[in-house]
């Protein structure tokens, strides 16, 4: 593993979950709990717009790119290809989600703060992150990130001072990773991203045939941070809309933490196993597989006897109802060890040996059942539902993944 690489993506990583994470208690406490649920649904909505046109086709073209090293002009069309695949996905997905604004009375006080928050979909897009992952030169970007990162934490502090304030929260917020893109693009011949070329439609129908078997279950595994917020928003309110997206934010800036370790290893299992490759159960075998999960299981038991703690430390008293906040955190710290685990197994054992389809028929039922779960949960315990139901189906991928691979 390309040691330059990893520490570039920890960089990125930080950049993007641990420094937003400073400016949680700070908005929190001047928000309340009213202002910061409408943040937290509002970033909720567009971000299933970022992860449809940055779900599934990501990883199939760090697959690409990463079997395409020897070619320049190869690794051109790819980035082509893909970066056109992925505004066709964000232009459909914004038009979905704007016509859901115009169809519930619900979404309809909101227009301004959305469009704003729209920002954070043009970053993404301008900020090709699966190219670096491909060609392990994360170092090259570390320092975008962190700068346009950085700068959105020092403004929000500076110009966030009321509730009122809530749709410069939501600017600033969004806005970070446009800034990083835009960077860039403009100095792309000093960090070797390289230039659209031309357009290969047969080039971009096989990205989108392999990244297909994988989109839907993708999109829905990473959408639960933001599906049960605009559940809550809708059917509880603001406040429990922000208490789960409090707790939400812990355990997945947890997970964030195993994530690099993940991205920085894809390229290589890549191109250890051949499409269509068999799926032995030892696959998910390996140490390093093995240390992730301990790991993880350690931060999952210090999040969880600590959920306490870290609430009155974030969020203080405007958070009032500590055991209840308490409770929803903890079933998330239960959640974020699975999902590490889950991650592991489906990168490995699916991604980089190209059999996504098999990802999508093992996880199809459990998938289904999440959304089955989510609703009536929601409206009937509120944040403390949501969470037992995403944990709960996090009990059921890990097992049903396992099964299929043999390991049971």
């Amino acid at each position: 593993m390309n040691k330059r690489n990893l520490g570039g993506l920890y960089v990125v990583q930080i950049a993007n979950t641990l420094l937003p994470l400073l400016t949680v208690p700070y908005l929190a406490r001047t928000l309340g709990v009213e202002g910061f649920g409408l943040l937290s649904w509002t970033v909720a909505a567009t971000f299933l717009v970022v992860l449809a046109c940055d779900s599934a086709i990501n990883g199939t073209a760090i697959r690409a790119l990463a079997h395409r090293q020897h070619s320049s002009i190869s690794i051109q069309r790819v980035f082509t290809a893909t970066q056109l695949i992925r505004a066709i996905l964000a232009l459909v997905s914004s038009c979905v989600l704007w016509a859901l604004i115009a169809t519930f009375n619900a979404w309809n006080g909101s227009p301004f703060l959305l469009a704003l928050a729209m920002l954070n979909v043009l970053g993404t897009l301008s900020f090709p992150t699966y190219y670096f992952l491909a060609t392990e030169q994360s170092q090259y970007t570390a320092i975008h990130h962190l700068a346009g990162r950085g700068l959105a934490v020092i403004l929000v502090f500076l110009m966030v001072h009321s509730p009122d304030d809530v749709a410069i929260a939501i600017a600033l917020q969004s806005s970070a990773t446009l800034a990083s893109g835009i960077v860039a693009h403009l100095v792309r011949g000093k960090h070797r991203l390289p230039s659209y070329g031309r357009f290969s439609s047969r080039l971009a129908w096989l990205l989108v045939k392999r990244a297909r078997p994988s989109y839907v279950p993708e999109i829905q595994m990473q959408a639960m941070g933001s599906v049960p917020v605009i559940v809550l928003g809708l059917v509880s309110g603001t406040a429990e809309a922000g208490i789960y997206a409090l707790c939400d934010k812990l355990s997945r800036t947890g997970y964030a933490m195993f994530q690099p370790i993940l991205q920085a290893k894809l390229p290589g299992w890549a191109r250890s196993y051949k499409a269509g490759a068999a799926l032995p159960s030892s696959l998910v075998r390996a140490p390093e597989l093995m240390k992730l999960g301990a790991a993880a299981l350690g931060a999952a038991i210090v999040l969880f006897v600590g959920a306490p703690f870290w609430i009155t430390l974030i969020a203080g008293s405007k958070f009032s109802d500590s055991h209840h906040v308490s409770s929803v955190l903890q079933i998330l710290a239960i959640w974020m060890a699975l999902h590490v685990l889950v991650r592991g197994m489906e990168l490995r054992a699916y991604v980089a040996a190209g059999r996504a389809r098999h990802f999508w028929l093992a996880m199809r039922w459990g998938l289904l059942l999440q959304w089955v779960l989510l609703v009536p949960c929601s409206m009937l315990w509120g944040a403390f539902g949501s969470a037992c139901a995403i944990a709960l189906c996090e009990v059921f991928f890990v097992w049903r993944v396992s099964k299929s691979l043999g390991v049971l």
